[in-house]
C-alpha cells in the first residue's frame, strides 16, 4: 500500500535490450538476489540503477538496498567503478570481443518502517503520511512488517482507522488513516477490450 516491500530493480544500459531473473531463497532474511544479461558492446559502457520510479514525483529509486553488484562479460568479472557525479549509475569498460554481459546484484528489502512510497491520492497520503517518515507504531504496538500485515487485513473488517506513530525527523506524530481494503499486492489487471500486450512480450520466440 504505502511502504514498499519488494521492488524489482535492474541494471540497464541505455539502448540495449536486456533480460533478467531473479532469486528469493533468501527472501526470509530480507535479501533479493538478481542477474541481468544483455548483449555486449566492446568499449566504455555505464549501467544505471532505476533512478525515476513510475507514479513517484522524485528520483527515488532506492540505490541504497542495492549491494553485491559483480559485473561479468562472457562468465570473466570485470572492474566497475561508481559514477562521480550520477549516484545510480556504474562505469564498466567491455573487453573486445565479449558477447555477452551480466550483471549480478543483492536488494536488501526494507524493514524499518521508512516510508518511501506515498503516493498522491492514496489513503495514506490523504492522511498526511509522507516519504521519508518512519513508521513506529501500529495500532498501539511496535511496528513491525508482521503487525503492519495484520493491522492491513484487520481494515476489511473495523470501521476504525489505521492507526500509526510515525518518526519525521526529532518529531513525531499520530496520522489516522481511513482505509478498508484489507491487505493487498501490486498486480496487472487486464484492460477490457485490449490486445493482451503481457501474453505477447512472455510468448516464446522461434529465432
Amino acid at each position: 500500500m504505502f511502504i514498499s516491500s519488494v521492488l524489482t530493480a535492474v541494471c540497464v544500459a541505455p539502448g540495449v535490450a536486456s533480460a533478467g531473473r531473479s532469486q528469493s531463497t533468501d527472501a526470509p532474511m530480507k535479501i533479493l538476489h538478481a542477474t541481468m544479461t544483455m548483449p555486449a558492446r566492446p568499449g566504455a559502457m555505464s549501467l544505471f540503477y532505476p533512478k525515476w520510479i513510475p507514479g513517484e514525483h522524485m528520483p527515488s529509486g532506492p540505490i541504497a538496498n542495492l549491494t553485491g553488484l559483480h559485473v561479468f562479460a562472457d562468465g570473466q568479472e570485470l572492474a566497475w567503478r561508481r559514477d562521480f557525479v550520477e549516484m545510480n549509475a556504474f562505469a564498466i569498460t567491455v573487453p573486445a570481443g565479449a558477447k555477452t554481459l551480466s550483471a549480478k546484484y543483492d536488494y536488501v528489502v526494507p524493514t524499518s518502517g521508512m516510508v518511501d512510497n506515498a503516493w498522491p491520492g492514496l489513503p495514506a497520503y490523504k492522511a498526511g503520511l509522507s516519504n521519508g517518515m518512519r513508521i513506529v507504531a501500529v495500532n498501539g504496538r511496535r511496528f513491525s512488517s508482521d503487525e503492519l500485515k495484520r493491522a492491513l487485513t484487520a481494515s476489511s473488517t473495523t470501521t476504525a482507522p489505521l492507526e500509526l506513530i510515525v518518526e519525521n525527523g526529532s518529531y513525531f506524530s499520530v496520522v489516522k488513516i481511513d482505509y478498508r481494503g484489507g491487505l493487498r499486492y501490486p498486480h496487472l489487471e487486464r484492460v477490457p477490450g485490449k490486445d493482451d500486450v503481457l501474453a505477447q512480450i512472455a510468448a516464446p520466440r522461434v529465432r
